[in-house]
């Protein structure tokens, strides 16, 4: 099969190009449209920049906010969306769902809670402890109706909620606490252990749910005649490292309680575990499936479906001030028997703890269908497997998602009965991706689709065996997908995206005809983001404009390269698509719009919900 060409936009109102990839005979067309958005009025729309007013729309505007995407929070967003269909509020028909994730930044998180106040929506619903606490910073005016879940500690969160009354909270916060089962899970380890004497734990210190957790350990440990070491990191690029020293200290066992971070990367530690000869045992269920020996905690996808109904409710009338803050916790159990045989030391799993389990996967590794009781329905033996990976969230990976399994669903292929799709996101963390990787090609999936060139390029280099469509690439070529688009590896095929430059310079050309120069953030570790600047650079020249470029590794050096960008004198913001600037498109058009300088995006839902006046764009969900 040859791989789709790179296929540039076409002018403004020409027809949309389509592009044709195929896989196995069933997974069809992945088309690639266009979807031109301007202005009325370009004059309006610039003279407005800093005095925008709240949207209006037909139907609610939902924002869904978590601090990282992990099981845990993914569960518990499609729980909340469950939730409040239950309410009667179908997604995407009774309202308009945005979602929003902070890539375990706090700068970002800032930012994003700032951008959610000021976007017009009428409900934010927070997932994670840093989320809530970003978003009641923000929201301290409660312009903007809230509702939390998937929260450890929400009294000890700092946002006004009272440890001694669940009815004193602020009149606009409502949401429910789930305080994992600590203390019950260092009674399990001990029941599989009984010489168990040192556990190290790796935590940030950042994170009052994490100490909380934390705290909570320690004080069952002392009654156990357990020793809980310690070993605190500032973000995820610490956790290798501070494993390692715990196992230097001959620590018999990992614990990891409520951490947002520790847990993004778990893979890493159960890594070192593994190396260890040493078992993880941690508060959120899912984890044994990426190596842990056990994990208790609670049923997210059970909470979310709580918080959904909850918002649902408000939306009906109920007021929020009558609204308890409550602990939510139906516990579940997930077991991993095939970690035993790394084990250096003796752990037993009795025949009843196996059947309290909702999940067991068994010795060689197998997850069997008839004991697993999870979160959502699986797909029978026959059903496919598909593994999704891409960098970072964003609106343009979500669309592709999106678009993607619709177009299975009209190809007559049902999620959850010819196939269960796994997605994964890395979070714009490398050392993550590589993580996710590994762990998918030990799963043997029968398909991988991998979305952005880092996730290509990660895949290309670990994969020979397992069928591997791709998007969101703008060579895959340079990607290593093979020599050329007819001679590429035979077990990759998948289609490249162009950005439309030489209409987007001739728009902003047409609508400020005294334009001299353009800015750009781009990121110089993306071979897409250089191919997409210097594209940019060459399309303005010929209109007679120059770039002025500045260069962002992560979301958290986003707002001063913006600030560096902006001192340059730009007459205009041109942003390109790539995995940093999608993430962090909040910041990059609050920073212009404070100083009316006007952003042209290359992305529908950057012009629709954050902030872009106008652009020539891809519909990356057609």
């Amino acid at each position: 099969m040859r791989m789709g060409q790179q296929v540039r936009t076409p002018a403004p109102c020409s027809a949309r190009g389509r592009r044709l990839a195929t896989m196995r005979n069933t997974i069809g067309n992945l088309w690639l449209g266009l979807a031109l958005i301007l202005a009325a009025s370009a004059g309006l729309l610039l003279s407005d920049l800093g005095h925008r007013a709240t949207a209006t729309h037909d139907v609610p505007r939902i924002a869904f906010f978590y601090f990282v995407d992990r099981p845990a929070t993914v569960d518990c967003l499609n729980g909340a969306y469950e939730g409040l269909e239950r309410e009667g509020f179908v997604k995407g028909k009774d309202y308009q769902a945005q979602v929003f994730d902070a890539q375990a930044d706090m700068p970002t998180a800032n930012t994003i809670a700032k951008a959610i106040v000021d976007g017009g929506f009428d409900m934010v619903i927070t997932l994670t402890t840093p989320a809530l606490q970003a978003m009641a910073g923000a929201n301290q005016q409660g312009r903007v109706m809230h509702v939390f879940g998937c929260v450890t500690d929400p009294a000890g969160s700092g946002v006004g909620i009272s440890p001694n009354d669940p009815l004193d909270h602020p009149a606009h916060l409502a949401g429910v606490g789930t305080f994992q089962p600590v203390e019950h899970s260092f009674e399990l380890a001990r029941a599989m252990r009984p010489e168990l004497k040192k556990v190290g734990t790796v935590w940030t210190s950042s994170e009052t749910c994490a100490e909380a957790c934390v705290r909570k350990a320690h004080a069952k440990c002392d009654e156990l005649g357990i020793e809980l070491l310690e070993a605190q990191i500032d973000n995820a690029n610490g956790i290798l490292e501070a494993a390692k020293a715990l196992a230097a200290k001959d620590v018999e066992a990992f614990w990891v309680g409520g951490d947002n971070t520790v847990e993004m990367a778990i893979g890493t530690l159960t890594g070192v575990a593994k190396d260890a000869g040493v078992p993880v045992f941690c508060n959120t269920p899912t984890h044994a499936e990426a190596g842990a020996l056990f994990g208790l905690g609670a049923n997210y996808y059970d909470v979310g479906v709580v918080v959904g109904e909850m918002a649902g409710r408000i939306r009906k009338g109920l007021d929020p001030t009558t609204i308890r803050i409550e602990n939510v916790v139906p516990e579940d159990l997930n077991i991993n028997l095939a970690t035993l045989k790394a084990l250096k030391a003796r752990w037993q799993i009795s025949d009843q703890l196996r059947a309290k389990a909702s999940v067991v996967i068994d010795k060689s590794g197998k997850k069997p269908g008839p004991n697993q009781q999870s979160r959502a329905p699986t797909a029978g033996d026959a059903g496919w497997r598909l593994a999704i990976i891409y960098y970072t969230d964003n609106p343009v990976a979500e669309s592709t998602v999106e678009g993607f399994l619709e177009q299975l669903n009209t190809r007559g292929l049902a999620g959850n009965r010819d196939y269960t799709a796994e997605i994964r996101s890395a979070n714009g963390e490398t050392t993550t991706l590589l993580a996710i990787v590994d762990e998918t090609i030990s799963n043997r999936p029968d398909l991988i689709v991998a979305l952005s060139t880092p996730v290509l390029q990660a895949v290309t280099q670990k994969v020979a065996d397992i069928p591997i469509v791709f998007s969101m690439v703008t060579d895959g070529v340079a990607a290593g997908a093979g020599e050329s688009n007819e001679r590429h590896r035979p077990n990759i095929t998948g289609i490249t995206t162009f950005s439309d430059f030489e209409g987007t310079a001739k728009l902003v050309r047409e609508c400020m005809p005294a334009a001299r120069t353009v800015g750009t953030l781009y990121t110089p570790s993306e071979i897409n983001s250089v191919i997409f600047r210097d594209a940019l650079a060459e399309a303005v020249m010929a209109r007679g404009m120059r770039l002025e470029s500045v260069a962002a590794t992560t979301t958290s050096e986003v707002a001063d390269a913006m600030a560096a960008l902006l001192s340059k004198h730009v007459d205009a913001v041109c942003q390109i698509s790539d995995n940093l600037a999608n993430a962090a498109f909040p910041a990059v058009s609050e920073a212009a719009t404070r100083r009316r300088v006007p952003v042209f995006a290359f992305g529908t839902s950057f012009i629709a919900e954050q902030g872009a006046v106008m652009g020539v764009c891809r519909d990356y969900e057609q």
